[in-house]
């Protein structure tokens, strides 16, 4: 507990156990605004035991604080976890590491930091991770964004993606069930340490909240748009599209997403993903919501 304690509070990261943390605000017809947070853990920093039938595995500590702007704790949580795996699935996870998942409920809006921090059981090493997130006030009815999630795909296990440099996605049907299932590892990862190679498809997803309705039709009028940015400088900008409205049973809550083609002649290092959606039916002043994201690009 004193060492979890110390990683959660010391202003220094601790890398016994490299993690990396992403963050997203959402909300909930039932619960109401939370965050949803992924923790990325690098398998190789955890002990695990080996055991007769041929399973792996590692016990592991979990602690996570939010403060508020003022530096007060709003909310903590701390438990005990083991994972298990076993057959081609051990080597995937040293390969890929894994995701952990903690969602915390916020029960007001405003300017937060989530502190985690993970203890290894076997070697007593720590890690630790933070991160800022600016929860908006969703009881105001303007219109919000989420936070925007990402992953990577290969184009072989993909739709074909609207393409911002180094032309379309090649699709092939060769082997693509078994680059799928490789792949699909890969990519949990990857929504959590926000890195995508060069030549795969960047996917992205969020929620619309707070879209005015058509009197008449009883349906939103909202478009979007999304924008690459590298070292502050506006890269990509990508053709303003409607959203789909169809099928959404939640009118309050849209799902919107779309795919973008990672060309091969764009540079390894970090970028800024932005979303701009427009709602044609509100007032001038609220019209327009944006979020945005960093990710970066690896060889």
């Amino acid at each position: 507990r004193q060492q979890l304690f110390s990683a959660l509070t010391s202003p220094f990261g601790a890398g016994g156990v490299r993690l990396r943390l992403t963050t997203l605000f959402a909300n909930d017809a039932k619960i109401g605004s939370y965050m949803r947070s992924l923790l990325h853990i690098n398998a190789n920093d955890l002990t695990f035991t080996d055991l007769p039938d041929g399973t792996h595995t590692a016990t592991f500590d979990v602690a996570a604080i939010t403060f508020g702007d003022n530096g007060s704790v709003v909310d903590q949580v701390a438990e005990t976890f083991t994972t298990k795996v076993r057959g081609e699935e051990y080597p995937r996870l040293q390969r890929d590491g894994f995701v952990f998942y903690l969602t915390v409920p916020i029960k007001k809006a405003g300017a937060y930091q989530l502190r985690t921090a993970l203890r290894d059981q076997g070697s007593g090493h720590v890690g630790s991770a933070s991160q800022f997130i600016e929860v908006p006030d969703i009881k105001k009815n303007r219109l919000l964004l989420s936070g925007i999630l990402l992953s990577a795909t290969d184009p072989a296990t993909a739709p074909k993606p609207a393409a911002p440099a180094g032309g379309a996605a090649n699709q092939s049907a060769a082997g693509e069930a078994a680059a799928k299932k490789e792949s699909e590892s890969a990519s949990r990862a990857n929504v959590a340490l926000r890195q995508v190679k060069l030549g795969q498809i960047l996917r992205y997803s969020f929620i619309v909240y707070n879209a005015r309705l058509d009197k008449i039709t009883s349906l939103p009028q909202l478009s979007t748009q999304v924008q690459l940015f590298r070292d502050g400088q506006l890269i990509f900008t990508g053709k303003e599209i409607a959203l789909n409205d169809e099928k959404q049973p939640d009118l309050k809550r849209i799902a919107a997403g779309s795919a973008l083609q990672i060309g091969s002649d764009l540079l390894a290092g970090e970028y800024v993903l932005q979303v701009s959606t427009t709602d044609l039916l509100a007032d001038e002043k609220h019209r327009v919501a944006r979020q945005w994201i960093d990710f970066e690009i690896v060889n």
